[in-house]
C-alpha cells in the first residue's frame, strides 16, 4: 500500500517569500498535496500563495500562532503522512 504525503506550510506575513517556497514543493514527485495555512497575514501572503497553481489555501481570519496554523493544516490534510515546512524556508 502506498502512503500519500501532504505538505503543510503555515504562513504569517511571508508575501515576499511564499512563492519561492511553494515553487520548491508544488511539483515535487513525493508530495501529493500542498496546503498553505495563512495565519491571518496582513501583507498579501494569502494572495501570493493563491496565485501558485496546485496548492490548497486555508485562510484564517485572525492570527493565532504557528501551532494553531499547523494543527489546522494537519486536520485538513488528505494524505496519511504529513510534512511540515516553514514558509521562510528559502
Amino acid at each position: 500500500m502506498s502512503r500519500g504525503l501532504s505538505c503543510v506550510i503555515p504562513a504569517y506575513n511571508e508575501a515576499p517569500r511564499i512563492a519561492a517556497v511553494l515553487a520548491s514543493v508544488v511539483d515535487h514527485p513525493a508530495i501529493d498535496e500542498v496546503i498553505v495555512v495563512d495565519d491571518g497575514s496582513s501583507d498579501g501572503t494569502a494572495e501570493a500563495a493563491a496565485a501558485v497553481p496546485g496548492i490548497r489555501l486555508i485562510r484564517l481570519e485572525q492570527n493565532r500562532g504557528k501551532s494553531w496554523a499547523v494543527s489546522v493544516g494537519i486536520e485538513a490534510a488528505a494524505q496519511e503522512l504529513v510534512l511540515l515546512l516553514d514558509s521562510d524556508l528559502l
